[in-house]
């Protein structure tokens, strides 16, 4: 939940606000992004090798609690820098600098945390949750949970802010920070590493112990780097989370614009009364979509939920009408319940998977390697929008659009993402090939290896 409140608040709101608000021209904000995401892109591996590192403190404390609940205070303080901006002048050359300096700034500070907080978090579920049955159910309570920190996410900062009021929205950063940092404090006690987790750990300790599974945790950083990207079903799992990730982060981004500029007759405030019929209708979904998955299996899910996302974001390109917007955000949200609910138990398949190919358990570096990859989203949402605004004379902190200006809003809102989707869902279709009798296989190999 406090990861996708947070992602939602970020690509909401940030890319929004410097051109917007502060009044900062495109082609800098896109700049500072791909510069954050670069950083990103090699920070998360890093972190992850290193939480996989066997520490003294693991049978005491736990593997991956530490990291977690660490990095939550930081991570929800970090934020609010974000928008807390100083007074640069954004027109003249120095102020502009000044600005997207701030803007690369903050966004590693603050990405820094966020990839403790996801690296150990992502990496303590698969391990935490071992059996398909465990790992649905984990879904589907999880997705519940990360559709409300979601939409809470897109739509918090704007009970706050009024469009043309920076203030207002440094306010709304800053009860962003407050709930984010209270929900993750109250996930405290669920990050807690049951006994035989602890145990699995344990082996690894005490650097005289000559146990074969000590050894491996030592393998040299690139080498196990090497064995996890030649499998074929975590490369499957990279690229959909690539081209997904690039839908949400140019869609959700749209957002503002959307409301600010396109929707008909009139800008909906507050913002979030955009998503409460989404949010509705999604929750109430997740039960029958938990019994489809039962089913058909997780990668048949995956398609289907994928290919509901595809056809409801397409008309966008040329709806207006508010109550119109409204009903196919809503049938994107089924698509995107659907969607979700598989992507920790696909997760939890392909490292189950590797695990078994590597001979140890290295979810850290996994997770990581998959944040560096989800990162080429953040590349491609800085460089659609900076294109898309700088060739279509997008105007910054501008009340009104020129009509070229709105067709560019409504290509990065729905053509790119969608196209970009399309390729994400057919790669997965043909590469991908876990099935229940692979499952089974490697389930019965991971407990021969007593992992």
């Amino acid at each position: 939940m406090i990861t996708e409140f947070f992602l939602a608040a970020f690509g909401t709101r940030v890319f929004d606000y410097y051109e917007n608000e502060i009044g900062l021209q495109s082609i800098w904000i896109s700049a500072a992004f791909m510069v954050y995401a670069i950083w990103n892109m090699f920070n998360d591996p890093i972190i992850g090798y290193i939480s996989d590192k066997p520490r003294r403190w693991w049978p005491k404390w736990g593997k991956r609690r530490p990291w977690i609940m660490a990095s939550i205070i930081p991570w929800g303080l970090t934020f609010l820098l974000l928008f807390t901006v100083p007074n640069f002048n954004p027109t003249t050359s120095g102020g502009a600098v000044s600005l997207f300096m701030w803007l690369v700034v903050t966004s590693i500070v603050y990405d820094t945390f966020f990839s403790i907080f996801g690296t150990n978090f992502n990496g303590l579920l698969p391990e935490k949750f071992r059996t398909d049955a465990e790992r649905r159910r984990q879904a589907s309570i999880g997705i519940a949970f990360s559709t409300v920190g979601m939409v809470l996410g897109t739509t918090l900062p704007g009970l706050f802010g009024s469009y043309q009021n920076q203030y207002s929205w440094i306010l709304g950063a800053a009860a962003i920070s407050v709930v984010g940092i209270a929900f993750g404090m109250l996930m405290g006690p669920g990050t807690k590493e049951p006994p035989d987790m602890i145990e699995r750990a344990e082996f690894c300790v005490e650097e005289e112990i000559e146990h074969e599974k000590c050894k491996n945790e030592k393998s040299p950083f690139f080498d196990t780097l090497r064995k996890i990207l030649r499998d074929k079903n975590y490369v499957a799992y990279l690229i959909l989370i690539v081209c997904y990730q690039c839908l949400v982060l140019l869609m959700v981004g749209t957002i503002p614009y959307l409301n600010r500029f396109i929707l008909k007759p009139a800008p909906v405030e507050p913002e979030s009364l955009l998503f409460v019929p989404p949010i509705i209708v999604g929750l109430l979904s997740i039960p029958f979509w938990h019994w489809i998955t039962k089913k058909i299996g997780n990668a048949k899910m995956v398609i289907l939920g994928g290919t509901l996302i595809i056809c409801s974001g397409l008309p966008f390109l040329f709806i207006s009408n508010t109550i119109t917007i409204i009903v196919f955000i809503s049938i994107m949200g089924l698509g995107q319940i659907a969607f979700g609910l598989q992507l920790m138990p696909i997760l939890a398949e392909v490292v189950d998977e590797l695990v078994v190919k590597i001979g140890k358990r290295q979810e850290g570096l996994v997770i990581g390697v998959r944040t560096f990859f989800a990162r080429f989203g953040l590349i491609i949402q800085a460089i659609t929008f900076g294109l898309i605004h700088i060739l279509t004379g997008f105007e910054p902190a501008s009340t009104t659009q020129d009509p070229l200006a709105l067709i560019g809003l409504r290509i990065q809102l729905a053509l790119v993402p969608t196209i970009i989707m399309t390729i994400g869902i057919l790669l997965f279709w043909r590469m991908y090939d876990i099935d229940p009798t692979k499952k089974k296989t490697i389930q019965r190999r991971l407990a021969k290896l007593k992992l």
